[in-house]
């Protein structure tokens, strides 16, 4: 639920010290951070039927808005996903915001949701 209404990552609270700073490194970046056993349940969740092929395909998303989709997913920095493609921080900047519009969505967080729950992501 967390994850769903916006938060940037999720952590558990038996989590050990390392994880729990690694996750806030990796959060301050603006990539997602969830403990490996909340990502297994997500995992477990995504539909493996071919209906996320569909619900991709309804949202006319290119290519490339799909590649950025999974890097986010990934945990990926808007950096990180520039230097991966060889394309400009400006560019991914901008494909992001094409595909929050597509998708209606509010932020990255949410963009690795929908990741999961269409199987971009695993």
């Amino acid at each position: 639920e967390a994850l769903k209404y916006g938060a940037s990552g999720y952590l558990l609270k038996d989590s050990s010290y390392d994880l729990i700073y690694e996750g806030i490194k990796v959060s301050t970046k603006g990539s997602l951070v969830v403990h490996p056993k909340v990502a297994d349940t997500i995992i477990s969740s995504v539909s493996r039927d071919g209906s996320s092929l569909k619900e991709i395909e309804k949202y006319g998303l290119t290519d490339r808005e799909v590649t950025i989709i999974k890097e986010i997913a990934n945990g990926l920095s808007n950096k990180e996903i520039a230097e991966k493609l060889f394309l400009s921080e400006g560019i991914v900047n901008n494909n992001i915001s094409t595909i929050l519009s597509k998708l209606e969505l509010r932020d990255r967080t949410q963009i690795a949701i929908f990741a999961f729950k269409v199987g971009l992501a695993q």
